[in-house]
């Protein structure tokens, strides 16, 4: 039987059924759609995290992210950019209290080479040990031709003074910021004995030069150090037990000196059992807590959290890394700080959150007692560090580059050839949120000295901070570990994006189809009820 309506013939018996098998077959392809989209992602998800544990979990030397763990020879270039400041009033500032002028000179450009030897991995491979060994080599191909940092010299604030009075000054056990005139005067007598050429106990005397508050120096020298002859003068006069050798960066020659230098390795947390102990600090050269022949850094509770070591090393941090305040542990600042991200980047086709330094870090002891600044915000007083690690408290105070966002008060103090700025002068650190790799980063700091005139020979120079140099490590992702990136994790990513909107577009077209077969359906069901001419 068949009926026939504007000249179609169709089989009452089976095409209602045909609309409704129909429409059947596409509800369970928009299930099976759905499903997909639900399911796949999971699936995916799971095995991206078990890779990116897998690459970023180090328990041996035979697992697959330890070469990168190890050394960063097989990663991209990385350089330590250095600036430093000549003074080229310093006659006018030391004779007649002037603002110190400074020029910047640089960058030599240094590439920056580490590694970790000595690792030893605790049997619950939780913890491993090592030391770390940097070596820094002149590049004269990055470094402009005018530059040469052996012949270079520059008038810069000399350590050594300011070591020799800052010893003077404490040796009765005085507080590190204590100043007065009888101590002044007693360092001015110190300066002309050992500079005088007719004092019979002092057979050698010295250069008037090297007990000035500024001393000419090669870049290098200055950089990397030389042995102070008013320092050793000093020593041997007071007995005092203080380093006659001054340099600013540490540069390692071999593995034997480094442990001879570092005495104890340090130890990291593996991540093996949680994620969020990747690259963590639990000793950093042996120390739980930050306390030097029995002095603690910072504050005098040993006990307090201004002492202990914690944080990340900076190359790595949890994966799957919300966008949330991070921890660091700054050698240079001999430290832990935080650093935020309030911005995200993309780096090479690669999403990153941006890091920078939480500025609050270096705030005065009104907010933070611990870290013994006693002026305005914005440095890092490191003097107290100085007299347990140096044995002479150097009166230091590290900041970022040209006092960036520090208190207007300090660079008042001084006239700059140039002004700040966010992209030559902050701290970054660019992560990769999914794997918490550090694609990219920019640590700047500079190194302030605080000088000041003496009772007789500088009367009218002020006390003040004045910046010698400052540091950039720079980091970049060489393009081969961009295109591993984009080849594994940018393609489990970008699936874990697409197969939810495809699966549940299609889904939703198999649903609106199988509506359709559905509606077909029910208008051929009533139009069979309407009465149609039978045709035999």
């Amino acid at each position: 039987v068949s009926t026939q309506k504007y000249g179609v013939v169709m089989c009452e018996c089976c095409t209602p059924p045909k609309y409704v098998f129909s429409g059947m077959v596409l509800l369970l392809l928009c299930g099976g759609f759905i499903a997909i989209a639900i399911l796949v992602p999971e699936l995916i998800r799971d095995k991206l995290h078990a890779g990116l544990i897998n690459q970023r979990l180090v328990t041996s030397n035979t697992s697959d992210g330890y070469s990168l763990w190890q050394s960063n020879s097989g990663a991209g270039p990385q350089y330590l950019n250095v600036y430093v400041w000549n003074v080229t009033n310093a006659e006018d500032v030391m004779d007649n209290g002037a603002k110190p002028n400074l020029k910047q000179v640089g960058p030599y450009v240094y590439d920056w080479k580490w590694h970790k030897f000595d690792v030893n991995f605790s049997s619950d491979e939780e913890l491993v040990s090592f030391f770390l060994s940097e070596s820094f080599v002149f590049n004269r191909d990055m470094t402009n031709e005018s530059l040469n940092p052996y012949s270079d010299k520059c008038t810069f604030p000399s350590i050594p003074y300011a070591a020799v009075r800052a010893t003077l000054q404490t040796m009765d056990g005085a507080p590190y910021d204590t100043d007065n005139w009888l101590k002044a005067l007693a360092f001015d007598l110190v300066s002309s004995i050992a500079s005088s050429t007719s004092n019979p106990s002092n057979p050698n005397p010295i250069s008037m030069d090297d007990t000035r508050p500024f001393v000419t120096q090669t870049v290098d020298k200055y950089i990397w150090g030389y042995d102070d002859s008013f320092v050793s003068f000093l020593k041997n006069l007071t007995g005092e037990n203080i380093t006659t050798h001054f340099n600013i960066e540490n540069n390692s020659t071999s593995d034997a000196q480094t442990r001879i230098d570092k005495k104890h390795p340090s130890v990291t947390f593996t991540g093996k059992n949680t994620t969020t102990l990747f690259n963590q600090f639990v000793k950093w050269e042996g120390m739980e807590r930050l306390v030097v022949n029995d002095i603690p850094l910072w504050s005098s509770d040993p006990n307090d959290d201004s002492n202990l070591v914690h944080g990340s090393d900076g190359r790595g941090f949890d994966i799957e890394l919300e966008q949330v305040p991070q921890e660091l542990f700054v050698d240079e600042l001999f430290r832990h700080i935080h650093i935020l991200s309030n911005s995200s980047e993309s780096l090479d086709g690669i999403h990153t959150n941006r890091y920078e330094l939480n500025q609050t870090e270096f705030n005065n002891v009104t907010t933070l007692p611990a870290y013994n600044l006693y002026g305005p915000n914005g440095i890092l007083n490191i003097t107290k560090v100085n007299a347990a690690t140096k044995g002479a408290p150097v009166p230091i105070g590290m900041s970022q580059p040209l006092f960036f966002k520090s208190d207007p008060y300090y660079a008042a103090q001084v006239q700059f050839d140039r002004e700040a700025n966010e992209n030559d002068h902050n701290t970054i650190i660019w992560v990769e949120p999914n794997t918490g790799i550090t694609m990219k980063a920019r640590k700047r700091l500079q190194v302030n000295l605080q000088v000041s005139g003496s009772f007789l020979l500088y009367p009218k120079m002020p006390k003040m901070f004045v910046p010698i140099v400052w540091f950039e490590e720079s980091a970049d992702l060489p393009s081969s570990m961009a295109d591993y990136w984009k080849q594994n994790v940018g393609l489990a990513l970008a699936l874990l994006d697409a197969i939810p909107l495809v699966g549940y577009c299609l889904g939703g077209f198999m649903l609106l189809l199988a509506s359709t077969m559905f509606v077909f359906a029910f208008i051929k069901k009533k139009e069979k009820q309407s009465g149609y001419r039978q045709v035999n």
